[in-house]
């Protein structure tokens, strides 16, 4: 009988209930998006100060010859300065809540607007030891592989109209002290930060300020509340020669495995299956991640095989 580790307790624990989340975008390649905030700018939140937004949504912005955003109503004169793709970093992931086994597809976040000289602009923050601060963009190639500008996309509240999301830095994911930073607007909704993440959450004193909802182009709300949903979705962990999933949705199409270095082991199609044994006899001990994609995203967990 092989000995149960401390961190294989701590596994096995995690994946003891459901996931209570959403899957991971799959941005669309070369696709440009429109960041919003998910509430308009609110009155209170500027006590003593001009409000030049109050009760209007507002979108991240190029500042031109500034090397950073800030935020500003819909602009139809120049909308490049508004738009933003998502690039993947190859195959990074990064573990997020930490310990929980889940993964997250690292993104650079690049603005289409070129500045003369310095190109394409790419969303960064500006150090990691402060608690919070502007963000910034760094000018010039992608991908910018550098923690500062590394964020995962995590689905954060839902209702019947749109699904409202976080861009959740990379860099501090796990860390004790100064923990996860997520984008946001400073009080005065004029300029966009960073800050403890979490800190808009529903019961706090600025509910959702860290939330943002994506538009195309043309302004349609995109990643709507027909996002893959994953709440009721259990992958036994750890495994030893056959991977176990149940809860499997209508959404889920197809489920592939792949090693950490993102070099894909299995695949299997799945058609109107509620549960799921894979037959993994002939892969190595270690650690591996396990993907399901569906017409509406993906999610990705990792998983040890004994």
């Amino acid at each position: 009988m092989k000995k149960i580790t401390f961190k294989n307790l701590i596994v096995l624990a995690l994946c003891a209930f459901a996931f209570q989340a959403y899957a991971q975008v799959d941005f669309e390649s070369k696709t440009f998006y429109r960041l919003r905030t998910a509430l308009a700018s609110p009155d209170e939140y500027n006590t003593g100060k001009t409000a030049p937004f109050a009760g209007q949504f507002v979108y991240p912005t190029v500042r031109p010859g500034q090397n950073s955003l800030n935020l500003t109503l819909l602009n139809t004169d120049t909308p490049d300065l508004q738009l933003f793709a998502f690039v993947e970093l190859g195959e990074q992931m990064a573990e997020y809540p930490a310990e929980s086994g889940q993964m997250w597809q690292v993104y650079n976040i690049v603005s289409k607007f070129e500045e003369e000289g310095s190109g394409n602009g790419v969303l960064e923050l500006n150090e990691i030891g402060q608690s919070s601060s502007r963000s910034r963009l760094r000018g010039n190639g992608f991908p910018f592989d550098d923690d500062l500008a590394k964020f995962i996309v995590v689905a954060a509240s839902s209702d019947a109209n749109e699904t409202s999301y976080q861009l959740i830095n990379v860099a501090t994911i796990g860390l004790e002290t100064n923990g996860n930073r997520a984008i946001m607007p400073d009080t005065n909704y004029e300029w966009l930060n960073f800050h403890d993440v979490n800190l808009g959450d529903l019961t706090g004193s600025r509910p959702r300020i860290e939330q943002f909802v994506f538009e195309t182009e043309t302004g349609e709300k995109v990643l709507s509340n027909k996002q893959f949903d994953v709440s009721s979705l259990s992958i036994a962990n750890p495994i030893n020669n056959t991977l176990s999933i149940k809860g499997i949705t209508d959404n889920v199409k197809q489920v592939s495995v792949f090693s950490l270095l993102g070099q894909q082991v299995l695949t299997k199609k799945v058609t109107a299956q509620s549960s799921l044994d894979i037959d993994v006899t002939g892969l190595s001990s270690g650690m591996y991640l396990v993907k399901l994609t569906g017409d509406n995203g993906s999610f990705t967990q990792k998983v040890i095989k004994e």
